[in-house]
């Protein structure tokens, strides 16, 4: 992701053909790592307690 950020700045008129793409890799790579650090464990954390609690009602 870091490499691309100097096309980003790019103002030349060769990068301006590829500038579209490059923005859209950025910011789908920036929130796909958001949602991977900050998202997934926390919903898998509610998920795993959410189950045990249901598997412990259910055994009692």
């Amino acid at each position: 992701m870091m490499g691309l950020l100097p096309l980003l700045a790019e103002t030349s008129t060769q990068a301006i053909a590829i500038k579209p793409l490059v923005i859209s890799v950025v910011f789908g790579l920036l929130t796909s790592t958001v949602l991977v650090i900050l998202v997934i464990p926390p919903l898998y954390t509610l998920l795993f307690e959410w189950k045990n609690k249901n598997v412990m009602e259910a055994s009692n």
